[in-house]
């Protein structure tokens, strides 16, 4: 997964270098609903591992993961750093889990290492807003909820989950962007998006990943309309999105049905 970001987004963001969902502890932060720390943990790790990502030893309550250079950033020319060589910079996450109630709490951070001469790494913290709106997602994805509080300030949303699928070989690889579900009553629905359709263009742009994903909404009036593609049983389909903002969370995040 080279250079590709995240794909999948809870929000469409009408800023794309904002934050689209802001918690109370004002850092990539979710609840998992009736899941005990341990079964955070395997779900976490399991979400790196779907992406062809290393999973590093970590003590108990704690997930860390390799990502490919340039993934929590977006960065253009990443692919050119990852030469496997031994000093190469290496970027990886950590998902710091704590039992809260019958559910768990997680907390994420990334950064990349650098190392210097005599073995020595320099580390440098992630803080930029791209990266919190990917591990937001990455937690998303994973089966995390917003906690109450959860803000999502002069945003867009379309209400969709998407289930990314990567494929190609390696270096010519692709995003496609399957939508998982359309959340009742939110944009998307009202527009006629359905779970199984794949998203190609949004205001005619093609969307290759995440960071394009925001980028492309970043012009979207509150009010007005956007026109996306989806292809739909082999069929290309346009619909109309009206933008509205997404409400504040106001209810305590209940666990899904198992």
């Amino acid at each position: 997964m080279l250079g590709l970001g995240l794909a999948v987004i809870l929000a469409g963001v009408a800023h794309a270098g904002e934050r689209y969902a802001v918690t109370p502890s004002g850092r990539p932060d979710e609840l998992f609903p009736g899941d005990s720390v341990e079964t955070v943990q395997a779900k976490i790790s399991n979400t790196c591992m779907d992406r062809g990502w290393s999973v590093v030893p970590s003590p108990a309550g704690q997930v860390t993961c390799e990502a490919p250079m340039g993934f929590w950033r977006g960065l253009v020319n990443a692919g050119s750093l990852a030469d496997g060589s031994l000093t190469r910079p290496r970027e990886f996450v950590r998902f710091a889990i704590i039992q809260v109630g019958s559910g768990s709490r997680v907390q994420s951070t990334a950064w990349l290492d650098t190392p210097q001469g005599f073995g020595q790494i320099v580390q440098t913290p992630y803080t930029d807003d791209v990266t919190y709106n990917n591990l937001m997602n990455f937690l998303t994805v994973a089966g995390g909820q917003f906690p109450v509080g959860t803000s999502f300030p002069n945003h867009a949303y379309m209400g969709i989950v998407f289930k990314p699928e990567v494929t190609g070989a390696k270096g010519k690889q692709r995003l496609i962007l399957h939508i998982g579900s359309v959340t009742p009553g939110t944009p998307a629905a009202d527009a006629g998006v359905q779970a199984g359709d794949i998203l190609l263009l949004i205001s005619g742009k093609p969307i290759k990943d995440s960071n394009e994903y925001l980028k492309r909404l970043s012009s979207v009036t509150m009010g007005s309309t956007f026109d996306i593609v989806v292809s739909r049983n082999g069929a290309n389909v346009a619909l109309k999105i009206l933008a509205r903002t997404r409400p504040s969370i106001t209810e305590t995040p209940v666990a899904p049905p198992h």
